[in-house]
């Protein structure tokens, strides 16, 4: 989190210097105020996630819970319709949740959150916009399994589902073509087993996905 706190100091540092210095009122001072544009970012961050397994085979067939953070990254893309609102896609692929007992060897555990939302912007300065975002959030669970001759020989088990996702955070306009962002996603969906998994895994698992990130964005 420290960095994150840095970046929002510098950022609203170099905003008020900027207010200082005459610039022209454009739609390269405000934040997709007078046209409607695509854009495409990259993002960086720290995803907490939570799952409980409905039922294991080495927890007895007790329920089974695990917490973790994890390094996180991914794209985002979206659309602006209007002066406050756009239309807004993600893809993050955080991993190393290889922690659960398992009958299986397991090779690598890794999480893929898939959104799509509306994103309501509003501007707090003309270089500065708070956002909100609330949809659908598609999250798909995969667990790699190494080379073994445990019950049916398989590459590996799946789980997936769809579920709600929120979010907010901060756009800065760096300059015209670019933004940063600092954002906060949340995401929760029950996953089903897929049914061609090792029968020890054909059960759900209930997952809580919230990410912290930093981003940046290009302005078509």
């Amino acid at each position: 989190m420290k960095y994150i706190i840095i970046c929002i100091l510098f950022l609203i540092s170099l905003n008020s210097y900027s207010q200082e210095a005459p610039v022209e009122q454009s739609v390269a001072t405000t934040i997709d105020k007078n046209q409607s544009l695509f854009y495409l970012g990259g993002l960086l961050g720290n995803a907490t996630t939570k799952e409980q397994f409905e039922n294991t085979f080495t927890a007895g067939g007790q329920e089974y819970r695990q917490e973790g953070d994890n390094f996180t990254f991914g794209l985002y893309a979206g659309f602006n319709f209007a002066k406050v609102w756009a239309l807004e896609t993600s893809i993050t692929i955080t991993s190393g949740l290889d922690k659960r007992p398992s009958s299986l060897p397991l090779d690598d555990v890794y999480l893929t959150a898939i959104t799509l939302t509306p994103v309501i912007h509003f501007d707090l300065t003309e270089r500065i916009a708070l956002y909100a975002k609330a949809g659908i959030g598609f999250l798909i669970y995969v667990e790699d399994y190494k080379k073994h001759s445990v019950f049916n020989h398989q590459d590996g088990d799946y789980w997936a589902d769809v579920g709600f996702a929120v979010g907010a955070g901060l756009d800065f306009k760096v300059s015209k073509d670019i933004n940063f962002r600092l954002g906060f996603d949340y995401i929760e969906a029950e996953m089903d087993a897929d049914e061609e998994n090792h029968h020890i895994n054909l059960d759900d698992i209930d997952e809580e996905y919230s990410l912290v990130y930093m981003g940046m964005q290009y302005n078509f």
